[in-house]
């Protein structure tokens, strides 16, 4: 088998800096559950194991800590194995964001739009250990927010300023 990540592309990306919660992780495994089953997964698993970072979804424990070059070969698996494109990745954070987990912890926030948004930078906080994300603008009656990820490094992969549907 091809290797999916080659060892010079896994040794770049462990120059990333940075962690990120395990649920972040564990969603995109939910995520590959869905759309590709079980073999979809279990395809995934193999490959981040091949390339010498083995990941086993069910293991994962959602608070914990995970390096953010992780994620970033998660997504380089993903996108070779599946071809997924922006369109498929945007559905996969929309996906990501409604886990039931990250909604019982955000749930606090929600009941009143303002203090939700004005949380934004603590709750990217109690994710990431690197970036910052804020809020630049928002309307509560047409339901959005506009977000600017900063000091990120792998800000190319996400646009700089984006806007959520609410």
């Amino acid at each position: 088998m091809e290797k999916i990540i080659s060892k010079e592309e896994l040794d770049e990306l462990m120059k990333i800096k940075g962690e990120v919660r395990g649920i972040s992780l564990k969603n995109y495994g939910k995520f590959i559950l869905k759309e590709k089953g079980k073999e979809g997964l279990e395809k995934i698993e193999e490959v981040m194991a091949d390339a010498g970072c083995p990941i086993k979804y069910k293991k994962i424990k959602v608070m914990d800590f995970y390096p953010l070059w992780q994620n970033v070969a998660t997504f380089m698996a993903i996108k070779r194995c599946f071809n997924f494109d922006e369109k498929k990745f945007q559905e996969m954070g929309k996906f990501c964001f409604k886990s039931p987990t990250l909604i019982r912890l955000l749930t606090k926030y929600w009941l009143s739009f303002e203090k939700a948004v004005k949380s934004v930078p603590k709750m990217w906080g109690t994710y990431f250990t690197v970036g910052n994300l804020k809020a630049t603008d928002y309307n509560r009656e047409k339901r959005y927010v506009v977000l600017r990820l900063e000091d990120f490094l792998f800000i190319q992969l996400i646009p700089p300023e984006f806007i959520v549907s609410i």
